[in-house]
Order: C-alpha cells, then structure tokens, then sequence
C-alpha cells in the first residue's frame, strides 16, 4: 500500500506570471482607494486612473490649479462625462503623492518612512508645490542628515529611535539615491552631512558604485555617482583627510609636552601610532579622538585635554564641511541657503 501524497507534497508553486498577475490586482485594488464615486476630474497616470475631486488638487498644490484653470472645453478628453489630465508619472509616484494629500495623517505618523518613499515624494511634492509634502520629507531627511552637530554625534541613536532599520543607516546606496536627489531637486538643508556621509563610504563603492537590488528587476543594478557629484566627494574626502592629519600632527607634540604624566606614557605612545594608521576616512570616524581604541588609557588630566582639542577641531571641520564640498553657504546651527 503506498502512502497517498500530501496536499503540501502536491502543491507547486506559482509561476511567474501568476506572481505578477497577483501583484498588479493588489497595485489596482490599492489605487482604487483612492478613486471616489464622486470625483469630478480623472488623473491618468502611465496605466492607473484616478477619479478624485478638483478642491483638493486646488487647495494643495498651485501646478494642479493653473492646470485645471487652463483647461480647453473643445479639445478636453473625457471619460463618463468627467474630464481626463493625464500625467506623465508613473502609477505608484501619482498614488503616493494623492495618498498624502488626502491623508496627510499617513506622512505625519511617528513611524519610520522608508527611504524610497522619502524621494518619491519629494520628488513629486517638488513637480506639483505641495509644499506641505516637501517639508515633511525633508524634515523626515534632516534626522537621517541633521544640520549640528550635536544631532550628527546622536544621529546614529536618533535614526534607530525612531525605528530606521540599523543596517540602513550607514548603506551607501542610500547615500548616493538621497544625493542625486537632494541637488537635483533643491535640498541645500542636508547636502554637508549628506556629502559627508557619502566620503566615507568605501573608497571602491565611491568610485565604481554600490550594488543593490531593485524591484521587478532580476539583475542587480549599479548605482553610481554622476561625474560632477564624484568630483566633489572626491574633493571633500580628501580636505577631509588633511584636516585630520593636521590635527594628528599638532596633537602628537602636546601629548610628549603638554600633558607629562609618567603613567600615561605607553597611552601617548599608542594613541599616535593608532590614529596614522587610520589613513582613509572609511577607517576613522573624523569627529573621534581615538581615545576609546587604545587600551592602556591615560590620566583624567591627558583624557580631559585630548577631549578639549578634538572638540575644537570638530567644531572647525564641521563648520568647513560645506566648503570642502564646494558648497555656497556656512553650516551652523541657524545655517541658511544664502
């Protein structure tokens, strides 16, 4: 008697096409959420239409406004008596942006916004001037790139408070999809700490570009800095690594003259040898001291002195981050585009 097979052993998976098939009834039973009975204008997006209501287009953004009022009556297309404005965005960018508008609840909730979310967003908020949009991703960026320095030294803390997936936050196609995006669509507010995220990246993915896997798509994709983009990480890594080799340089002679304890001789002798030896910026944290690396310690006296230089020349190297980034304005904590 053989044993009959069990339902589990019968079952094969789906194939492809089923997966896809089920994939785009959730995207049209999701886009219909946002298509109402009573809606007076239809926005045709690439393949998904949205039936929504002239006021709420009006109210929120001044593009949608002009081009309901520029409307020409003869030429108009029309769809059940309703008049059609086709978009050239794709399905899901059209939805995100609606879905703010008429659910601002949905950006503002104290819960994590995942990255691509964050520049669909912006990007669409940007197009159309919904401008309440745009200030809430970029509010939402300036946790990920804060503008002080006190907040760049938490922000590791903050970013996982508020629940941002540690392995993201220090992911270099992150960094480099948040770059393109903040000087392609006027985000001057995070681009030093952004810059500075990404010259400290490995220096092969700097050049030659990080490796991640996109959606729908079966191979992996290389994301990469623009030429103009590269030049100035480039240029700001390297100012970078010279301001911290300055500091090196200055610090090694006070560490023999300025703070003479006997006890903290073999800690003077290894703090030195540790901090050339980090001679790239993806080997260092440039607002470290290095004093929790070397083992042997030193003395209140030499540990409260080496604190006090490494704070000076953090305050220094942080207000001439934009510079080393060929940017026009002076970061601070009131810091301003000029």
């Amino acid at each position: 008697m053989t044993d009959r097979p069990s339902s589990s052993q019968g079952a094969t998976e789906p194939s492809e096409e089923q997966k896809r098939a089920e994939e785009e009834k959730a995207r049209t039973a999701r886009y219909t959420k946002l298509s109402f009975d009573d809606g007076n204008i239809i926005l045709q997006a690439e393949t998904a239409s949205f039936c929504v209501h002239r006021g709420i287009l009006s109210l929120h953004s001044e593009v949608f406004r002009d081009m309901l009022m520029v409307g020409n009556a003869a030429s108009e297309e029309t769809r059940g008596g309703i008049t059609v404005l086709r978009l050239s965005d794709p399905d899901a960018d059209v939805y995100e942006l609606l879905r703010a508008m008429y659910l601002p609840e949905h950006i503002y909730r104290p819960i994590p916004m995942a990255m691509g979310l964050c520049l669909t967003l912006l990007k669409m908020s940007t197009k159309y001037v919904v401008d309440f949009v745009r200030q809430e991703v970029i509010n939402r960026l300036l946790m990920r790139y804060p503008r002080t320095l006190p907040e760049y030294m938490n922000r590791a803390r903050t970013m996982m408070r508020a629940g941002i997936p540690k392995e993201e936050i220090n992911e270099g196609s992150v960094h480099i999809l948040a770059l393109e995006a903040a000087l392609r669509l006027d985000v001057p507010e995070i681009l030093p700490t952004l810059f500075l995220e990404c010259c400290q990246m490995d220096l092969d993915d700097i050049l030659n570009g990080v490796n991640i896997i996109m959606p729908n798509m079966p191979n992996n994709v290389v994301l990469q800095f623009i030429p103009s983009t590269l030049k100035a990480v480039l240029r700001g890594r390297q100012e970078l690594l010279d301001l911290r080799r300055r500091w090196i340089c200055k610090m090694i002679p006070k560490l023999s003259n300025s703070w003479p304890g006997a006890h903290c001789r073999d800690g003077r002798d290894a703090l030195p040898r540790l901090l050339l030896s980090q001679s790239t910026v993806a080997a260092f944290d440039i607002f470290s001291s290095g004093l929790g690396d070397v083992s042997e310690g030193f003395c209140q006296t030499c540990e409260d002195g080496i604190k006090a230089d490494q704070a000076a020349i953090n305050e220094q190297v942080w207000r001439r981050l934009p510079k080393c980034f060929g940017l026009k304005w002076e970061l601070s904590a009131v810091a301003a585009p000029e």
